[in-house]
């Protein structure tokens, strides 16, 4: 017989206690039981499928997470999320709930079941057609990367149309999937720009036979976001056939008649040297009476008077000057960058000519914006320009309205232009075109993969655009337009800051006002030269050689890249023309340093701290006249591996009873880059011009000072610039203050 462990007859003792005793009532468990349904659970690729939680607690304990997960690698946070699956097969879906009292999982396997419509087809790098209803799509070869499933579908879902000219549907609506992560076009230097083809077709019975002209008979698009966008093609029997690129992976197609619509055409007039990627020379900006009155309203209207955005009647010179403005913008900017010799951009032609559309994007408008970001007012999303003039007037608007109730948002007092509007797109377009390497990094501000490009796309697509529009401020809409020092030049993002990228337009801005590149575009596309623009060179040094260049890797040579095209097109190093750049706005406020209103009214010498990040100003306090400091101190990150191109701010408050002060740092350790740009440090007391560490020296000796006004201390500002491009750099400082004997 076993012999009974000490411990297992103690645990028998105390069960048969408890039995004799009575056992004290167990407390309820209040975990979470997961459930949820989905309406509808079967349908076609491209199906839209709506998820509802039914999740129950013990006792009315609110659930604080909701994580599911759709089965095709789709998931969501919200409480009851839609999820659009655009593959078939059956789907295992689950949802994880969590209360403050734990978390609980329900799995249900094949729950979702989606089916490959008739006109479903896969393609491959080969690319191919795929046909069904009378729509197709025709892909090149070389646009895709590995298969690609494709459906479409005939739906009985009316693409809305908006209310403000005459716009008749002229056939059936089609959705139209595909699961390709990247654009369905393709181009090299060896290869042209080569597009999909998407035709749709229509009753052309309908349609007077005079009508039927890409001007007035053409596809219009509902992207998921809502937004419904207009696309010119040529016209054949039954069908409007367009050449594509950047196909969405889901939208609604049908195609419109609009008889008062119409293309105005221009040709541009320049000469230049070919390069490798010609530019169309003419352009068809699609048009309607409609739209042309909100364009006229913007053109004439001004931020001052909100009222102005909502004329109507205008005269037929003031309508016509205003088609010739936005055509001659385009045709404008196209001048300035074949003049340097830019690669031509992403943009589709028809019939050999770019096109720019007109259209308004949504059935409702509102002034009260909210953000910037939260409307889309212009952009090339099937390859041609394309704005809505009454969204533009609703931005500005917004803008007015809030200007009228507080003069002092100078920074604001703008309307957005369609010369704006245009030159962002346009920008874009441009440098899409030097087809950059898709190399990208997770930026958990925006939820979203960030390419490397982006600060440098999107900074200069607003100053561009801004510059075209012929304004001489930034924009100031968003919190991410503003640069931060304490953030690397050029960074697609911030660990703080939304929308980032845009912050990158300050920087372009500064150079235009301290160094006037001329012209303006050359330092940033010129395709001239042993040195080019710094969009080639980035190309260049990125593109040759590199299999699969890191997110990290890409940057540190693009760095060296722009360090090549600033040097040779503005005879001043990226590191210079950045260490100037870092104290005009920390510290000095110079004319260079202007770049929007306010910037006008800030006093010199006097630090600007919203111009730094979390952690990025240091502030220490000497205890008395004969004490000391040490920076970083424990705990402190902010000078440990300064980024290249990003500075730091120490602030030291002395005792005005001290006779000397004495700053030393760590020079020895400090890297160069190879133009032997290094860590440069300026110290500041408000009102006073700024005094450099002397090359080489490692120690800054100050004595005879007194306290600030109104303050009990004197206080030091150490304003600490990395101007390499290229390497980090830690920072100590030790500050020790004495008195004479």
């Amino acid at each position: 017989m076993p012999r009974w462990s000490f411990t297992y007859r103690s645990a028998l003792v105390v069960l048969t206690a408890l039995v004799l005793a009575g056992c004290p009532p167990i407390a309820p468990d209040t975990t979470p039981v997961a459930n949820f349904s989905a309406t509808p659970r079967t349908g076609n690729t491209g199906q839209l499928v709506s998820f509802s939680d039914l999740s129950t607690t013990a006792g009315g304990e609110a659930i604080v997470s909701w994580q599911w997960n759709f089965g095709d690698g789709g998931r969501s946070s919200e409480p009851n999320p839609s999820h659009t699956y655009l593959v078939s097969g059956d789907f295992t879906v689950s949802l994880t709930v969590t209360s403050g009292s734990g978390s609980h999982t329900r799995t249900r396997n094949g729950y979702i079941r989606i089916e490959s419509p008739s006109g479903s087809a896969q393609l491959d790098g080969d690319g191919g057609t795929v046909s069904s209803n009378g729509v197709s799509i025709q892909v090149p070869a070389g646009a895709l990367q590995s298969r690609v499933d494709f459906g479409i579908t005939r739906v009985n879902t009316e693409i809305p149309i908006n209310i403000f000219e005459t716009i008749n549907r002229v056939g059936d609506t089609f959705r139209v999937t595909h699961d390709s992560a990247t654009a369905l076009s393709t181009s090299s230097d060896d290869v042209p720009f080569q597009t999909a083809r998407l035709s749709i077709p229509y009753a052309e019975d309908v349609v007077p036979t005079g009508s039927r002209t890409p001007g007035k008979v053409h596809i219009v698009a509902q992207l998921s976001t809502g937004e419904v966008i207009p696309i010119i093609g040529t016209i054949t029997s039954g069908s409007v056939d367009a050449q594509v690129s950047d196909l969405p992976n889901d939208a609604l197609y049908t195609v419109v008649y609009r008889p008062d619509a119409y293309l105005a055409t221009a040709a541009v007039s320049t000469t230049k040297t070919p390069t490798s990627t010609e530019w169309a020379q003419s352009w068809q900006l699609s048009l309607s009476p409609a739209l042309l009155t909100q364009l006229t309203a913007l053109r004439l209207g001004s931020v001052n008077q909100a009222s102005s955005f909502f004329r109507t009647s205008f005269t037929e010179e003031q309508l016509s000057d205003t088609e010739q403005a936005l055509m001659a913008g385009l045709l404008n900017l196209q001048a300035q960058y074949e003049a340097v010799q830019s690669r031509s951009p992403r943009l589709v032609t028809t019939n050999g000519a770019y096109g720019a559309i007109a259209f308004n994007f949504v059935s409702q408008y509102s002034s009260a914006i909210g953000s910037l970001d939260a409307v889309y007012y212009a952009g090339s999303p099937f390859g041609s320009i394309v704005l809505d003039p009454q969204q533009l007037l609703a931005i500005s608007t917004w803008n007015a309205d809030r200007f009228d109730a507080d003069r002092s948002l100078t920074d604001i007092a703008f309307k957005l232009s369609v010369d704006q509007a245009v030159g962002e797109v346009l920008t874009r377009a441009v440098v899409d075109g030097y087809d950059y390497p898709e190399v990208t990094a997770t930026s958990a501000t925006d939820g979203a993969e960030i390419s490397f490009m982006e600060g440098i796309r999107e900074g200069m697509a607003l100053y561009v655009g801004q510059m075209n529009g012929g304004r001489t401020a930034n924009r100031s809409q968003l919190d991410g337009d503003w640069a931060l020092l304490s953030t690397p030049l050029f960074a697609p993002f911030d660990l703080e800051v939304a929308g980032y990228a845009a912050a990158t337009q300050d920087f372009f801005r500064y150079v235009a006002n301290r160094y006037s590149p001329d012209p303006a575009l050359a330092y940033l596309a010129s395709g001239t030269g042993g040195v080019k623009g710094l969009l080639e060179e980035v190309r260049l040094a990125v593109s040759t050689g590199l299999v699969a260049p890191g997110f990290e890797e890409a940057a540190l040579l693009s760095s060296v890249a722009i360090d090549e095209a600033f040097f040779s097109h503005l005879e001043v190093s990226l590191g210079e023309a950045y260490y100037q750049f870092a104290l005009d706005l920390a510290f000095r406020h110079g004319a260079s340093g202007v770049l929007r209103p306010s910037d006008a009214s800030r006093l010199p010498l006097v630090l600007d701290s919203s111009r730094f990040g979390t952690g990025a100003i240091l502030t220490g306090t000497l205890d008395g006249p004969d004490s000391g400091l040490d920076f970083p101190a424990l705990g402190e990150f902010g000078l440990t591996a300064i980024s290249p191109l990003s500075s730091r701010v120490v602030i030291v408050e002395a005792d005005p009873s001290a006779d000397n002060l004495e700053l030393t740092f760590n020079r020895a350790d400090w890297s160069a880059d190879a133009r032997n740009q290094t860590v440069q440090v300026v110290v500041y007391r408000e009102g006073l011009p700024g005094v450099p560490l002397a090359a080489d020296a490692t120690t800054m000796s100050f004595s005879g000072f007194e306290a600030d006004a109104g303050q009990s201390a004197s206080v030091f500002y150490v304003v600490i610039v990395n101007t390499s491009s290229t390497t980090a750099s830690s920072v100590t400082l030790s500050v020790t203050s004495s008195t004479d004997e």
